[in-house]
């Protein structure tokens, strides 16, 4: 019936930065289980003859099957998502807090595993700002620039690759201000 090829998920894109693995098994979840509908009749007729049961039941029993298939890689990208999102919670909790080098620590663990949302980097960018350090401002967004490249070469379903241009002026601005800074 459905014979796997795939390795473990843990396995899957190994050096890839754990945000861009979490979207990359994501994809591959959704296309898996698109193929796996798509011949859902190829795989309910294999059923009934392999176990001798009628059309509803082939039909439960593949949708369990199929499930039963993606679920340890939608669980695995859920896992990496949510040791993101954790991260990310810590991080505001101690700029909320005062702790700004706690907070930058976090964020810069998020930047490391490209995290694809924006707010770490403009959270950093802004802070960085104020506490007049305008090189690393420019390196956390050319930071950006990068994931969010990588994210649209990988053809990743990623709305935040439009804020590009955005975070190119941004370094633009922070270069001018580098340069007046004695």
């Amino acid at each position: 019936m459905i014979k796997s090829s795939l390795p473990p998920p843990e396995d899957i894109e190994p050096d890839r930065p754990p945000a861009i693995r979490a979207v990359l098994i994501e994809v591959m979840v959704m296309n898996l289980n698109s193929e796996f509908t798509s011949k859902l009749d190829q795989i309910i007729e294999e059923i009934k003859k392999g176990y001798c049961i009628d059309q509803q039941n082939a039909y439960l029993f593949a949708l369990q099957t199929i499930e039963r298939f993606l679920r340890p890689y939608s669980f695995y990208a859920d896992s990496l998502n949510q040791k993101l999102s954790i991260k990310f919670d810590l991080a505001m909790d101690f700029e909320k807090r005062g702790m700004l080098e706690a907070a930058i620590v976090c964020y810069e663990e998020l930047a490391k595993d490209a995290f694809l949302a924006n707010m770490p980097y403009e959270r950093m960018r802004i802070i960085y700002k104020k506490q007049h350090r305008p090189a690393d401002a420019i390196r956390i967004c050319q930071r950006y620039i990068e994931i969010l490249e990588l994210a649209s070469s990988l053809k990743l379903p990623v709305s935040n690759i439009k804020m590009i241009p955005f975070y190119q002026e941004k370094v633009l601005k922070l270069q001018k201000i580098k340069e007046q800074t004695p």
